[in-house]
Parts: structure tokens; sequence; C-alpha cells
């Protein structure tokens, strides 16, 4: 599931929860009246099933992308001063570029990480790259 997927899923999410609580609403006003209430029952089921599903998705993914965020953190903690992937990501707003050093590997997969989700968050600055080697034939 990729980014839009999971936003996607979590909006579906907040609407069908909000549509729940309409559809119990309506329900109480049902009773209250004497009406019929199958309509809205069919209802309530099918929203039940929707909020269970997306739920289970949304899970999955949370757990899915765990792993990432781990190393992402822990990369962040050991070569940086900030004290996550997610504090380096939000301090850094859209004018500073964070200088990584290329020959450590770590820091070329923190640097190309920086800037896919700068790209995501729409922001214009990318991790600033030096000491990586100017001739393919100098790559380790």
């Amino acid at each position: 599931m990729n980014n839009k997927d999971y936003n996607y899923a979590r909006k579906k999410l907040a609407v069908t929860l909000s549509s729940y609580d309409d559809l119990r609403a309506k329900l109480g006003q049902a009773n209250r009246d004497g009406s019929d209430k199958s309509r809205i029952f069919v209802m309530l089921n099918r929203t039940r099933a929707i909020i269970l599903n997306t739920m289970m998705e949304i899970a999955v993914e949370i757990e899915r992308r765990r792993p990432l965020d781990a190393m992402l953190d822990r990369v962040t903690r050991e070569n940086t001063a900030f004290h996550s992937y997610f504090d380096l990501i939000a301090s850094t707003g859209d004018h500073y570029s964070p200088s990584m050093d290329m020959r450590e590997p770590q820091m070329k997969f923190l640097a190309d990480h920086f800037d896919k989700s700068s790209e995501l968050l729409g922001k214009s600055c990318r991790a600033y790259r030096y000491g990586a080697p100017i001739f393919e034939s100098d790559r380790v």
C-alpha cells in the first residue's frame, strides 16, 4: 500500500465512522417514533463491515511500515542531532537542507529517504550530499 492508498483508507474510515454515527442517531429516532428500522439495520451492518475491513487494512499497513520507521529512527539518532526521523523531517522546514556524507552507507540511506519524504510533503529542500566519489571508477 502506498501513501496515497493509506491516506485514502484513513479518510474512508473517518467518513464511514461519521456515517455510522448518523445511522445510530436515525435508529434512535426510529425507536422513539416506532417506525420501521429494517433498512437502518441493513445500512448499519454494511457500515460496520466497511469499518472493520478498513481498520484491518490500516492495521496491517502500520505493522508493515514499523520496521522501516524503526530503522530510520535508529539511523537518525546515531548520525544526526535529531532524536527521530520525524524530528528531522518536521524541523527542517522548506529552507534547510541537512548535510550528509555519502561515504557513509547509513547517511546515503538517510539522504535517500529524506529526499523521498520531502518530495511527498511538497518541500523543495533535499539533502545536501557531500563526500561522494566524483568518478564512477572511484566507487567501491
